[in-house]
């Protein structure tokens, strides 16, 4: 993979209107596109969280020779071009996913790779 150039870094108005495409909230209309520019990160996902929100899965983006993992976050956007909440995995925790429920809950998935222990990698029993 080679390095994003700097003006890759940013993440114009496509997205979203990639995700309202995809939009699936039963019946109800999907979100009008917008433009939203984020720096040095990807969106990994963008999904439908409540009406007129949605549930970006980023990615730091990092020169290919440095990547040992991915560098994850979530965050939720309201009507406005800000995230209006973030979700980290805890600390030592690598975010794998996260997934918004229509009660406005977030699940993320995150797991740890312990080389040292019997089943190297664990997911938290917590939600």
């Amino acid at each position: 993979m080679i390095p994003p150039r700097a003006k890759d870094r940013e993440l114009g108005g496509f997205l979203l209107a990639v995700a309202a495409s995809l939009y699936c909230g039963g019946t109800a209309a999907p979100p009008a596109p917008k433009e939203v520019r984020f720096t040095d990160t990807a969106a990994v996902r963008v999904s439908p969280a409540r009406p007129g929100e949605s549930l970006l899965l980023f990615e730091k983006l990092q020169p290919q020779l440095l990547i040992t993992s991915p560098i994850r976050h979530a965050g939720l956007l309201g009507s406005g071009p800000e995230i209006v909440t973030r979700f980290d995995a805890p600390d030592g925790w690598i975010l794998i996913d996260a997934v918004a429920h229509p009660s406005g809950d977030v699940s993320l998935l995150s797991l740890r790779v312990d080389t040292a222990a019997e089943y190297p990698l664990r997911v938290p029993a917590e939600r």
